[in-house]
């Protein structure tokens, strides 16, 4: 026979342990376990609290997306396993267009709400695997592994448009925003400073060509 003990965590049951034994021994180990359990309770859910903060020190508060410290350890690993195994990935470097004048005109809670909304629609349009951070402000990073250009394009097209459609009311007033996307590939013994680099000369050329634009990083920018 098997004897169990669910792992009960704030009511719900977090996991289970069980334990395979002797039938003439069954009523012993229950036994005992009502002795060791609430000690592996405890553990859990200390190891579930320690999980919880470690996870909440990674991602901004606002916007749930990962901080830029840990966004750029992500893209160092990536880096790292491009090397290993001669893969290409590609970053795209995200700014909501003019969003100074929102918290001017609007007010910072309307601005907190952009940038809210806007993460939201950057995440939702992500494949799995794809990886998303607030970079700072009003600007966004994403890390699109193993991706064509195309595919690329195709997903900053779809964010761009996207955000553009959303119609946000403050009091009486609506508004509607756009973003400008930069997009950078990286290319083997390529380091993360010249990567970004490139994803920030990309959104840069973006928008000062009209915004609500993206841009595909090519040399002839360095010019």
């Amino acid at each position: 026979p098997v004897v169990a003990w669910p792992m009960i965590l704030d009511n719900k049951v977090n996991s289970c342990v069980f334990l395979v034994v002797e039938p003439e021994y069954s009523q012993i180990y229950l036994g005992e376990g009502e002795l060791f359990i609430p000690h592996l309770r405890l553990g859990t859910k200390r190891i579930v609290l320690f999980s919880k903060l470690k996870e909440k020190a990674r991602i901004d508060g606002l916007t749930g997306l990962f901080l830029k410290r840990f966004f750029i350890e992500k893209l160092y690993s990536e880096i790292e396993r491009a090397k290993r195994y001669n893969t290409n990935f590609y970053i795209m470097m995200l700014d909501i267009d003019h969003f100074k004048k929102i918290n001017d005109n609007y007010g910072h809670l309307i601005g907190d709400a952009v940038l809210k909304k806007t993460a939201s629609i950057i995440m939702d349009s992500l494949r799995h695997g794809d990886f998303a951070g607030r970079y700072g402000g009003e600007e966004f990073i994403v890390l699109l592994p193993t991706i064509s250009k195309e595919k690329t394009i195709e997903i900053a097209e779809q964010i761009r448009k996207a955000i553009k459609d959303v119609v946000f009311k403050a009091d009486k007033n609506f508004f509607s925003i756009t973003i400008s996307i930069g997009l950078a590939k990286y290319n083997k013994g390529m380091d993360i400073d010249t990567l970004v680099g490139n994803a920030d000369s990309a959104l840069y050329k973006a928008k000062n060509t009209g915004r609500d634009n993206i841009i595909h990083y090519d040399e002839n920018m360095d010019d």
